[in-house]
C-alpha cells in the first residue's frame, strides 16, 4: 500500500505552508509595532487558511454513471454480477473497489418524526475490474458477488404505522477508491436481488473472481464502553472512528494560565510559544475512516481537520500494535498503545492513544473483519 501524496495533495501542502509563514510574520510585525504591515499578512494568512480548509474535503466526482445488472435481477443462490459504465476516463486511472451489502432496515413513526435503524447482514468488497477494451472514452467497471445462501432477498418498503416498527431488506452497492491523489465521492446504487441460482453472463477473469465464501460483515465484538468512546459508527460509506485527545486536560489548562500570566509579566514572544502548545495540546484529535480499499485519517484541532493522509488498502495490509513512550504526567502511569496500519513498506497512523493492550488487541480483531484482512 503506497501513501498518495500527488498533485492535488501538494498544492494544498503549500497553501498550508504559505498561511503559516504569513500569521507568523503578521504577529511579529504587529509585536514590533507595524499594524500596517501586520495586518494585510493577517488576511493573506485567513485567505491561505480558507484555501487549505476547502482542500481538505475535495473529493472527485466521477460523473454520470450507468448501472446494468447480468443477470437482472440478482441471484441469492447464483451471481449479483454486472457493469457500471461512465464516460469519465480519469476512473482508469484509480484503485477502486465495489462493496455489496444486505442491510435490514426497522422504521416506524414516533410522533412527527419517523425513526431508522440499520443492521447490515452481510457485506463483501473486491477490486473494480476495469475492462481493458472499452470503446474510446467509454469506462466500464466490472463486479462479480456470489452471496451466501440464507439471505434475504430486496423488499419493497412497508406502510408506517405509528409506534410499530416494520422492517424489509434492500441491497447496497458502493463504488469508492481513490482517483488522481483523491478521494472518490462513493456512489451508491440499490440493484434488485432476487431467489434464484442464475450466474453471470460474462464471468470476469479467475484473477478477479469473487472467492466462494465470502467473509461475514464484521460485529460488535468489542465491549461497549470502548465501542462508545472511539465514537465507531458504520457509515454508508464505510466505518468511522474517532481517536480522541489524549488525556491532557488538566496539563493544557496549566499551561494556558500559565501563558496568561507570563503574557501579562514579559511579552508576546515569549508567552506565544507556550500558549500555542498548550491551545494544540487541548485541541488535537483524530478521525479515521475506513472504506473498501482506502482508507483516510484526518487529524483536527477543536473539530476542523488539519492534514489528511489517503492510502489505497489492500488485503495483505498488515494491523501493529506498539506500545507509545508517555512521561507519566500525560499517560497517568500506564502505557499507551499506538495502531499502525503496514503495507508494502509503508505505514499509516490509525490510533494513537489506545488505553491498553487488551483494548487495542480488541479493536485490532474487529478491524480485520471489517477490512477483511488476511
Amino acid at each position: 500500500m503506497a501513501v498518495n501524496h500527488g498533485p492535488a495533495t501538494k498544492s494544498y501542502r503549500g497553501w498550508l505552508l504559505a498561511g503559516a509563514s504569513a500569521l507568523l510574520l503578521s504577529v511579529l510585525l504587529l509585536e514590533a509595532g507595524a499594524p500596517w504591515l501586520g495586518v494585510p499578512l493577517l488576511v493573506v494568512a485567513l485567505y491561505c487558511g480558507r484555501r487549505w480548509q476547502q482542500g481538505q474535503h475535495a473529493r472527485l466526482e466521477p460523473g454520470d454513471l450507468t448501472l446494468s445488472l447480468s443477470p437482472d435481477p440478482g441471484a441469492l443462490q447464483g451471481d449479483v454480477a454486472g457493469c457500471l459504465q461512465s464516460d469519465n476516463p480519469i476512473l482508469r486511472e484509480g484503485q477502486l473497489y465495489f462493496r455489496l451489502r444486505c442491510i435490514r432496515v426497522q422504521e416506524r413513526y414516533r410522533g412527527q418524526v419517523i425513526e431508522h435503524r440499520k443492521q447490515v447482514c452481510w457485506q463483501g468488497s473486491q477490486p473494480a475490474f476495469i475492462d481493458p477494451e472499452s470503446p474510446g472514452e467509454e469506462v466500464r467497471l466490472y463486479f462479480q458477488f456470489s452471496p451466501p445462501a440464507g439471505l434475504a432477498p430486496t423488499e419493497n418498503k412497508p406502510e408506517l404505522r405509528e409506534t410499530v416498527w416494520q422492517h424489509y431488506h434492500y441491497w447496497e452497492l458502493t463504488l469508492s477508491g481513490v482517483v488522481a491523489s483523491l478521494p472518490l465521492s462513493p456512489q451508491h446504487f440499490r440493484p434488485r436481488v432476487s431467489p434464484g441460482e442464475a450466474r453471470a453472463g460474462h464471468p470476469l477473469p479467475e484473477a478477479y473472481q469473487v472467492q466462494a465464501a465470502s467473509k461475514e460483515a464484521p460485529d460488535a465484538e468489542m465491549p461497549q464502553a470502548l465501542w462508545q468512546r472511539l465514537a465507531l459508527v458504520e457509515t454508508d460509506d464505510g466505518l468511522s472512528l474517532q481517536d480522541g485527545p489524549p488525556p491532557r486536560g488538566a496539563a493544557a489548562a496549566w499551561a494556558l494560565a500559565g501563558a496568561g500570566v507570563w503574557w501579562l509579566f514579559t511579552s508576546l514572544w515569549l508567552a506565544a510559544p507556550v500558549l500555542l502548545w498548550a491551545l494544540w495540546l487541548a485541541g488535537r484529535n483524530g478521525q479515521v475512516l475506513l472504506r473498501p480499499g482506502h482508507v483516510m485519517v484526518i487529524r483536527q484541532w477543536f473539530g476542523r481537520g488539519i492534514y489528511a493522509r489517503n492510502a489505497p488498502l489492500t488485503e495483505m495490509a498488515q494491523l501493529q500494535l506498539a506500545p507509545r513512550l508517555l512521561p507519566p504526567l500525560f499517560s497517568g502511569g500506564e502505557p499507551r498503545y499506538r495502531l499502525r496500519l503496514l503495507a508494502q513498506g509503508k505505514q499509516v497512523l490509525l490510533m494513537r492513544d489506545l488505553r491498553s493492550q487488551q483494548e487495542g488487541e480488541q479493536l485490532c480483531r474487529y478491524l480485520r473483519v471489517a477490512l477483511q484482512l488476511t
